[in-house]
């Protein structure tokens, strides 16, 4: 563990943070290094296995995490989750907004619409569901953090297209991503919060596979 342990004592919440490809992952390296400065780091994810794997390597460097698994695009099951994570910890500091998919290819015109939905659930919905079961309890303690993460994708697109002049350009991709990289701006429902003691960076990291061990270059630097 770190000799620092800027965190110690402190509860933080993160969710994606399992890694559904062969690697390390944002989330898996966020956890880690949080762990690695002392908090307890609760691991969120839909597959339970992708997070014991993060729950693993934070157990042998002797930290202190536990997994609970939800579905962050459901209301009843963000709810249940912060339930079951006060009934292990006496509350919550951090959240980290990780969980995130690439948004659905094409055009406005060509788009699956099923497709465009669940991206808009799993990585603009889930921060809102999020946010509004842990941010109480940082208030309860007198304030927190909640970090969202978005990705380059959100500034410069990712999936390309054409567009009506027949150029090449970024499509869907863009737009799904951007939602959430906006959402990291200050809002005036942010600042609201700032004035209550919780503080929300945004980070907009590129593409992070491939890693196959956890140091800060896993994690951008904060917008």
């Amino acid at each position: 563990m770190s000799a620092r342990e800027r965190l110690s004592g402190k509860v933080a919440v993160v969710t994606g943070a399992g890694s559904r490809a062969p690697g390390i992952g944002i989330g898996r390296a966020t956890s880690v290094l949080i762990a690695r400065e002392g908090a307890s780091v609760v691991l969120l994810d839909n597959r339970r296995e992708w997070a014991e794997e993060t729950l693993r390597m934070i157990d042998e460097e002797g930290g202190n995490a536990f997994v609970v698994e939800c579905d962050v695009t459901q209301p009843s099951s963000c709810e249940s989750a912060v339930e079951e994570i006060l009934s292990n910890v006496d509350g919550i500091d951090i959240l980290v907004n990780n969980v995130g998919i690439g948004g659905p290819a094409g055009t406005a015109i060509d788009v699956d619409p099923a497709e465009w939905d669940q991206a808009m659930a799993v990585n603009v919905k889930s921060m809102m569901l999020m946010a509004k079961y842990c941010i109480p309890e940082m208030i309860t303690r007198g304030g927190g953090s909640m970090i969202n993460i978005a990705s380059m994708a959100g500034i410069r697109g990712g999936h390309t297209g054409r567009d009506l002049s027949g150029n090449e350009r970024c499509g869907c991709e863009y737009d799904a991503r951007h939602g959430r990289a906006s959402r990291c701006r200050r809002h005036p429902r942010e600042l609201r919060c700032a004035r209550l003691g919780v503080h929300s960076p945004g980070c907009h990291p590129g593409i992070a596979a491939g890693a196959t061990r956890v140091s800060a270059a896993c994690v951008c630097a904060e917008d």
